[in-house]
């Protein structure tokens, strides 16, 4: 059933309709609705604002076509996307994502595309709000009208910090297997519950999302990393056996195993929310160190350990088997563990560091490091002796000798 609210009702002030972030949408929005169309922000960006958080994106949706959208916003309107077409509409600065009302479509007359549905069939506001993942965000805001449209007990659902799936949980799971993954993060960023019927039909669906993209899969947990909340969307991930999503062993973690990459998520969040600049390599390069680390132990009080024992490490702990993760972040995971080789080495050889200890990948490599000695992996005597180490070979390190052009020759008088 519709209900209308009004943003006194809702405790909003109209005074962020013109914040500079929502500005351009609310323009956008004007402008389709001079010419007819039915037009609202929708998505995250109201429940966002419901919640008291500032939104970072506020996308519309309409009664107008991508083609209708191009033509009203011209040149400054470009229509993208095959399985999900809308259109990015430039307003000054700012890239707004526009999209025309759709319906759910029976999956038998739609086209998968990267384990997903196509979905271009057009609808009215309420089949919009109908086919979205959860009534938190199936809410429409008219920056015109000054009022809060609810189709699915959205302003409810809010109110009581809950997250529910509009329809049929497995049914919505089996057409976008992804959302499980989504609701998990939502559930620990916005400190939100999932209803019942919602967190008992992941751990039967966990296995689609094998059929997954890869690109998608890695966009999620890039999210989920940079959420501020991603030890508690993890652990919920844990729960409901979605953990083999991130990691195809991270099932079988022991309890030390499993200790060390709560440590190293919970340093990821404290860094986010400190507003550091969080590395999803570090990140991955510490859960999975949690599972070579037993053998790169016993390798070390043996003295065989090496760079090619990590690369044999790290097919062993299931990295190679990780689709999701990029060749380029197994690179710079492969990077971060040979340099705990070399740590290894200054402290044990007295080998005179060859590197810049302020570089970026040295200090990425570092977080990795102290998290070996919190967990007494390391002893804090040989993280002192690898500070003074640094310290003192750092100024005898030559930086890079800037490149010298060559004087442009001049050009030859014209005769």
């Amino acid at each position: 059933m519709k209900k209308t609210y009004t943003l006194r009702e809702l405790g909003l002030d109209e005074a962020m309709l013109a914040s500079e972030h929502a500005r351009p949408s609310v323009e956008i929005v004007k402008k389709l609705q001079q010419r007819k169309h039915e037009s609202y922000i929708v998505g995250g960006a109201v429940r966002d604002l419901l919640l008291g958080i500032s939104p970072k994106d506020y996308d519309v949706a309409t009664s107008a076509t991508p083609e209708e959208i191009r033509r009203i916003f011209r040149r400054g309107a470009r229509i993208i996307g095959r399985r999900f077409r809308l259109v990015h509409v430039r307003q000054g600065r700012a890239m707004v994502e526009v999209s025309t009302f759709r319906r759910r479509t029976p999956k038998a007359e739609t086209e998968t595309v990267g384990g997903l549905q196509a979905d271009n069939t057009y609808g009215s506001p309420a089949q919009d709000a109908l086919r979205r993942d959860m009534t938190i965000n199936a809410l429409m805001l008219d920056p015109v009208a000054k009022t809060v449209i609810d189709h699915v007990r959205g302003i409810d659902d809010i109110r009581d910090r809950l997250l529910r799936v509009i329809g049929d949980p497995a049914t919505r799971y089996d057409e976008d297997p992804v959302r499980m993954i989504r609701i998990l993060r939502l559930a620990a960023k916005l400190n939100c519950e999932v209803e019942p019927a919602a967190l008992r039909a992941i751990a039967p669906a966990a296995d689609k999302l094998e059929v997954i993209s890869s690109s998608r899969l890695f966009e999620e947990f890039k999210k989920t990393v940079n959420s501020g909340a991603a030890y508690k969307a993890f652990e919920l991930m844990r729960k409901n056996k979605l953990m083999h999503a991130a990691m195809p062993d991270g099932e079988k973690l022991r309890r030390e195993q499993l200790q060390f990459v709560r440590d190293a998520l919970r340093s990821n969040d404290e860094k986010f929310n400190g507003g550091g600049r969080n590395s999803l390599s570090v990140l991955l390069a510490c859960m999975y160190w949690s599972l070579v680390a037993p053998r790169w132990r016993e390798a070390c009080a043996g003295g065989e350990e090496s760079t090619d024992l990590l690369y044999e490490m790290a097919a062993e702990a299931g990295l190679n088997r990780n689709q999701w993760v990029t060749r380029m972040v197994k690179s710079h995971i492969m990077n971060i563990w040979e340099y705990q080789y070399r740590f290894e080495r200054i402290i044990k050889d007295g080998r005179k560091v060859r590197f810049r200890p302020d570089s970026y990948e040295v200090k990425k490599a570092l977080e990795l490091f102290e998290l070996r000695v919190r967990h007494g992996e390391v002893p804090a005597e040989d993280k002192a002796t690898l500070d003074q180490a640094l310290a003192v070979d750092a100024a005898d390190v030559p930086r890079k000798r800037p490149r010298r052009r060559r004087p442009r020759r001049r050009a030859a008088a014209a005769e």
